[in-house]
């Protein structure tokens, strides 16, 4: 579900998604800080920090990795621009409802 950046509430949607799934796959891109980005059809880019704090209100994350611009998957990244840049980086997690 990478639509947590389209929305002013993700808890709300995270809330929706636990109350229909026992386990979800959720994106977004990796952002610095969390705010609003120069990419126009993004409420909010999320922090590595503040994306897991989302998925806490109802979920436990089992397993979370990065999607580079190569695409190859690793497990810590740094956050090197934003969204409207093609070698963004996506933060993805396996997740479990609690």
């Amino acid at each position: 579900f990478p639509v947590t950046i389209q929305l002013d509430d993700p808890v709300k949607f995270i809330d929706h998604i636990a109350d229909l799934c026992d386990s979800a796959f959720v994106t977004t891109p990796l952002a610095e800080k969390t705010g609003k980005t120069t990419n126009s059809f993004h409420v909010a880019e999320y922090s590595s920090e503040d994306f897991d704090r989302i998925l806490n209100t109802r979920f436990d994350i089992e397993k979370k990795v990065y999607q580079n611009a190569d695409l190859t998957i690793t497990d810590t990244a740094k956050f090197n621009g934003s969204s409207m840049v093609p070698w963004h980086v996506v933060q993805m997690a396996w997740c479990k409802k609690r």
